[in-house]
């Protein structure tokens, strides 16, 4: 299999800061967060992977990931849409131990997703660009952002 480039776009890449800094003002705390591009569709997907998905499920988080959206709106051409919530499971699943592909000093990485084959399942061809990705040992010692999180996200609907 050819290797496959993928440029991601300063747009992008603006974006992707922006979402990942924006969550991290209300607490969200990503393990990881970056772009997922389906080359053969020609589509990027934005995730953010936690552990709330688990202790507070997906209803809870984009409830309130709407809410801050509603307050900082993203910027044109962009939508809440293209945010998806992953689990830490389902990140090492898809990607590999959280210890592969760490982001370099400017936060931006690749990963073909076409070397990616957990559990000899082959991932359709693509590119992912993390924008952060702890290694397990960092993740060990944080503990559920939930409580936070939430209490961010009422905060700054009352101001």
């Amino acid at each position: 299999m050819a290797d496959i480039t993928v440029n991601i776009d300063e747009a992008r890449q603006v974006v992707g800061r922006m979402i990942l800094a924006l969550t991290d003002s209300v607490g969200f705390d990503a393990f990881a967060a970056g772009w997922l591009c389906n080359q053969p569709a020609d589509t990027w997907r934005y995730f953010l992977v936690t552990p709330m998905l688990r202790s507070r499920g997906p209803t809870w988080i984009y409830e309130r990931l709407m809410r801050l959206f509603r307050h900082d709106p993203l910027p044109a051409g962009f939508s809440p849409l293209d945010i998806h919530v992953i689990d830490p499971e389902m990140e090492r699943a898809l990607f590999g131990p959280p210890d592969v592909a760490n982001p370099n000093a400017h936060g931006l990485n690749g990963l073909p997703s076409h070397d990616l084959r957990p559990e000899h399942r082959v991932i359709e061809d693509g590119f992912v660009m993390f924008q952060r990705r702890l290694p397990a040992e960092l993740r060990r010692h944080r503990r559920d952002p939930g409580a936070q999180f939430n209490k961010q996200i009422n905060q700054l609907q009352a101001a």
